[in-house]
């Protein structure tokens, strides 16, 4: 099937988008990491680490992933004006690209990316 055509059957609501693309297994050993939300109007990956690589380099926008649904997820804490939105978090990377689990796309076909499976948060600002 196409994109085009796989776009016009969502559009319908004829098909959803199987965000399950293999992310891989989990890095060994754990981080902490500060990102902050980047309220991008796409159905993307959201947020980016806080810390500077270069001044030319790429952004890597990524997900996250809560280890367990006790956690607070960091996806619903953008409210829509609360930018800064920052969180620090401790986890770990998936090895590859994909989506969070249980994630699903409410439009269009997201492109995979980066997943940090996180199994602390701290709400920085919001």
């Amino acid at each position: 099937m196409t994109k085009l055509m796989s776009l016009f059957l969502m559009s319908l609501g004829l098909i959803i988008v199987p965000a399950q693309a293999d992310k891989g297994k989990l890095l060994p050993g754990t981080i902490i990491i500060d990102v902050s939300y980047q309220a991008i109007s796409c159905e993307c990956a959201q947020w980016l680490e806080n810390r500077i690589i270069c001044d030319t380099c790429v952004k890597e926008y990524i997900f996250l992933e809560p280890a367990d649904e006790h956690l607070i997820n960091a996806d619903k804490l953008w409210n829509g004006n609360n930018i800064p939105l920052t969180v620090k978090l401790t986890g770990q990377y998936y090895s590859g690209i994909g989506f969070p689990r249980n994630y699903k796309a409410n439009k269009g076909v997201p492109d995979p990316a980066r997943v940090f499976r996180y199994t602390q948060i701290e709400v920085i600002s919001k």
